[in-house]
């Protein structure tokens, strides 16, 4: 009698359904002691600290372009200093003058939009998110490690044991550098979305130049 073939680890809906039970005890047992306020505080600067150059290249792009028609009127007086303004044969070039308390500026007025709008932060569904980031990786690693073939023919509860393991650790402090590190990914990822959204939309200097705070 021909046995049936083992399922693909990887195909889905089926390791999704196999990860359930993990990314739930992620998320309800291991994750919510870790992320507390001061993750989230670094998180976010890691965030406004990605998300910054993009946004005053975006600016500087802007200014430029404002400047052959409105002229220096049409910027902040704050960012007028910042700017240094070189008219050539082929047109105006701009260049900020970033020192480090401006930076510290635009990152803390970042931070503070980021923090307030939760579709920017995603805060309140980053447990699951890192859950499930977690409990693929580990997935990943163990497949790696023994063979998809070996993980399809486990029992589900010893799969779910050897995913979770390998996903989460008893130091804390181990732990919360693991977290930390797929934060870092995810705050990538944040960042580089919210400048592509604002850049999409066309956003006015007005609206620049508060993110920024200018």
């Amino acid at each position: 009698m021909r046995s049936q073939p083992l399922p693909n680890l990887l195909a889905t809906p089926y390791v999704f359904h196999r990860l359930e039970p993990v990314t739930e005890r992620l998320a309800t047992e291991q994750l919510p002691a870790v992320l507390d306020a001061d993750l989230k505080t670094w998180y976010l600067n890691r965030t406004a600290t990605i998300l910054a150059p993009h946004l005053l290249e975006f600016y500087r792009r802007q200014v430029e372009e404002a400047l052959t028609t409105q002229g220096l009127d049409a910027l902040a007086p704050p960012a007028r200093s910042l700017l240094q303004v070189i008219t050539t044969d082929t047109g105006t070039l701009v260049q900020l003058t970033l020192n480090p308390t401006v930076i510290d500026t635009v990152s803390a007025a970042l931070v503070h939009e980021l923090a307030a709008s939760d579709e920017a932060s995603g805060w309140s569904t980053m447990t699951r998110r890192l859950a499930t980031d977690l409990a693929a990786g580990a997935l990943e690693t163990l497949s790696q490690e023994r063979g998809e073939r070996a993980l399809a023919a486990m029992p589900d509860p010893v799969f779910e044991a050897a995913v979770l393991h390998t996903a989460s650790t008893p130091d804390r402090v181990a732990f919360r550098d693991r977290v930390r590190q797929y934060l870092a990914r995810i705050a990538q990822h944040i960042a580089f979305d919210r400048a592509t959204a604002i850049e999409a939309r066309g956003a006015s200097l007005v609206e620049l130049e508060r993110l920024l705070g200018f």
